[in-house]
């Protein structure tokens, strides 16, 4: 089963590359491993990387 990157971003599915940069940001900010205190915070963080790259790039984002 496929992640849903745009749950994981916290957005809606019409959200344009500024609202998906703005949502990456306040999100990593909150799991990066550095500043977590989660004990998965890093598997998460890697999460976020992973659907921020994704919903980034317009041939990627079109795969999904």
């Amino acid at each position: 089963m496929q992640k849903d990157y745009y749950l994981v971003l916290g957005i809606s599915r019409g959200s344009d590359l500024n609202k998906i940069k703005k949502a990456y940001r306040t999100v990593a900010k909150r799991y990066h491993p550095d500043v977590s205190n989660e004990n998965e915070g890093g598997e998460r963080f890697l999460e976020i990387k992973e659907a921020y790259d994704t919903l980034s790039d317009h041939e990627k984002k079109t795969k999904i």
